[in-house]
């Protein structure tokens, strides 16, 4: 980890060999200076801001890597374990049963929680929620150095950008941002998801102990997956240690106002005076029109509006998809299975559930259930709601970048920087995106997951299944074509106010700041009696704007 800081404390200082790179303007005292592109430009605390958020940041590789090391172990020990399992499967009046069926040991799975079907889907949940943070921390150090590669580039247009399909040429096959290492993160991202589904595979058993309907469930960990899960964090971790240190870091802070204030200070970016009033889509025009209400996101950002489509497309696909899945089960022989009955609506599944299966039996002593073929259903499967929820990411940074922006007309001000903890936990688009992302996951795993069954009498124990529930996919769906409806409605907001929208663009954010402290407020500056320019300043004693005053 020494190593990693040593990197982190030369990447801080990356502005100050740019500067041999590109010119800085105002430091040729011989050329006359023009007021009107004049900066102030406050760097205290800037480089320990940004050296902390990037400790934090390797902190959080760190942290991910030693979970997914725990999770190898852990299924390296479960595969290794071989032991009966028929007093946690079956119920307690089968414990003298001693058919070679009951009492023949199981190789590369553990038997828990006895007689509590709820547990299981709970800790699917709880599993989701861990994925989710340790891949969110994985992401924002991908994100990071996708940011720096881009400005050295000169093609950093905003400060949120398709993390996983920027850079997509074979020419950069080697970058840690190139399209080898983005296709790898896509692939260990669903993955990720999918392993997390199916560490826990809940057992339902066909006998009870009076001859009626049983209701004995239980839960099985099979290694397989559990190490899968650990294999795909730490190459995803791989992937980001290697970007962090290949990658020349300009900053480390997530805030569009610390990269534009570092392209600024690096030459990679020039402020163009009178354009203190433009917004991110007014482009080069010369004058912009007066607007009381500021352009939306849709129109802002070129990516936005393709994210709000493939949502609504991916909805109405998990729509279409339930209904066949529906109509095959009502089609289908299997309707007699003693664990199917028509009927059940409930969220959480229970053995009247609809449930359409394609059953494996498992092999007591090798462990045989086909498992590249169950991964490569869930990654065609569920790949699409990673890509879905990936893409969302952008527009809830995008919705972040403005909201931080029109904090500049409040009395509090604005602050430049940002802790990216404490910026995601105070952005309810943020935290509401945090949510979505497990539960939803985690509502994919009750639609379309594997479940087992256990039945004494039969040539084997255990029978895994495949399955598909029409009703969890149609909540599935619904909870889809819900979020869906709330990313539209974000996108399509328009913020109030003279303060010109910038959405994390990075020209416009230089062009209509020009006082850059640690906290500034937005408002109209006068130079004298009849003219006026709108603008930054340090202290909040700046008149609000009004459409009378002549400003530029």
């Amino acid at each position: 980890m020494s190593f990693f800081f040593s990197h982190l404390r030369q990447s801080s200082e990356a502005s100050k060999s740019a500067e041999d790179a590109f010119p800085n303007p105002s430091s040729n005292t011989h050329a006359p200076l023009d007021l009107s592109s004049f900066l102030d430009m406050d760097e205290s605390g800037r480089e320990y801001c940004s050296r902390m958020q990037g400790f934090l940041a390797v902190i959080g590789v760190c942290t991910s890597m030693v979970f997914s090391i725990t999770c190898v172990v852990a299924g390296a020990l479960i595969f290794r374990h071989t032991g009966r399992i028929n007093d946690v499967v079956l119920p307690p009046g089968w414990s003298h049963y001693t058919s070679s069926t009951v009492i023949t040991p199981y190789t590369s799975l553990i038997a828990i929680l006895p007689n509590a079907p709820i547990p299981s889907n709970i800790l699917i949940l709880l599993l989701n929620f861990t994925v989710t943070a340790f891949t969110e921390c994985i992401g924002f150090v991908h994100s990071i150095t996708l940011k720096s590669t881009l400005a050295a580039d000169g093609r950093l247009a905003f400060n949120t950008n398709p993390r996983l399909f920027c850079r997509m040429r074979m020419k950069y096959w080697s970058h840690p941002n190139g399209p080898i290492c983005n296709a790898a993160m896509m692939v260990l991202l669903t993955l990720s998801y999918s392993a997390s589904s199916l560490c826990f595979v809940q057992i339902h058993s066909a006998a009870s102990d009076d001859g009626g309907p049983s209701t004995w469930a239980s839960t099985c960990v099979f290694a397989v997956p559990v190490i899968i899960l650990g294999i795909t964090i730490f190459l995803q971790a791989l992937i980001s240690t290697y970007a962090i240190l290949t990658v020349k870091i300009i900053t480390w802070s997530s805030s569009p106002f610390d990269t534009a204030f570092a392209l600024l200070r690096n030459g990679l970016l020039t402020r163009k005076p009178g354009r203190s009033m433009h917004t991110a889509v007014d482009g080069d025009i010369a004058l912009p029109p007066s607007r009381e209400h500021q352009p939306s996101a849709w129109e802002s950002h070129p990516v936005v509006k393709w994210v709000i489509v493939s949502l609504w497309l991916l909805g109405l696909l998990y729509a279409l998809w339930g209904g066949l899945a529906y109509t095959t089960w009502k089609a289908s022989p299997l309707v007699d299975d003693p664990f199917i009955t028509n009927g059940s609506w409930a969220l959480i599944p229970n053995l009247n559930t609809d449930t359409l299966a394609f059953p494996w039996t498992v092999d007591p002593t090798h462990d045989a259930i086909p498992w590249p073929i169950i991964f490569s259903v869930f990654i065609v499967a569920q790949g699409s709601l990673t890509f879905a929820l990936h893409c969302a990411e952008l527009n809830v940074n995008v919705m972040r970048d403005e909201l931080q922006w029109r904090q500049a007309t409040t009395s509090s001000g604005m602050s430049m920087s940002r802790n990216p903890i404490t910026g995601v936990l105070r952005s309810w688009p943020n935290m509401s995106l945090l949510m979505a992302k497990p539960i939803l996951h985690w509502l994919f795993g009750l639609a379309m997951t594997m479940r087992g069954s256990s039945d004494a009498l039969s040539e084997t124990l255990l029978q895994i299944s495949i399955i598909n529930r029409p009703m969890q996919i149609g909540y599935l769906s619904g909870a889809l074509l819900f979020f869906a409806a709330g990313m539209t409605t974000l996108a399509l907001r328009h913020p109030p106010g003279l303060q010109p929208a910038t959405f994390g663009h990075m020209q416009t954010l230089a062009n209509v700041i020009d006082v850059w402290a640690p906290t500034i407020w937005w408002g109209y500056k006068a130079s004298n009696e009849s003219v006026g320019h709108a603008g930054t300043s340090d202290w909040p004693d700046l008149p609000p704007m009004s459409l009378g005053p002549s400003i530029a």
